[in-house]
């Protein structure tokens, strides 16, 4: 199996096993998938108006879709404001994640 540097470096301190798979393999595994979620998760969100109308679920995505085919433009706003609230706090919990995840990441918001 090919194992990058740092893992090599691991297990050459004699680090223990499941130690070196949690704090090496897994955190840097995890910064990916966190990066796919996020993005993945927007695209969950704007899918309910199409599961909800198919199965006739009710819902906010069929609240949506009614709104949009009985030109209801407040109604179609409101929906709007909350997917895009939704999708900027997961983005948000993302991002803190970053910082638990990969110790080079601050959230100091310095720019050096």
């Amino acid at each position: 199996m090919k194992w990058l540097p740092y893992v090599k470096t691991a297990y050459a301190k004699g680090i223990d096993e499941k130690l070196v798979q949690r704090r090496h393999i897994l955190r840097t595994g995890l910064i990916e998938s966190n990066t796919v979620i996020a993005v993945m998760f927007g695209w969950l969100v704007s899918g309910t108006v199409v599961v909800e109308e198919l199965f006739s679920w009710p819902g906010i995505g069929r609240f949506a879709y009614n709104a949009v085919v009985s030109d209801d433009y407040p109604a179609l706003v409101a929906v709007v404001v909350v997917f895009t609230a939704v999708v900027i706090i997961v983005n948000l919990i993302a991002d803190i994640l970053y910082a638990v995840l990969d110790p080079r990441i601050t959230l100091s918001g310095d720019a050096r």
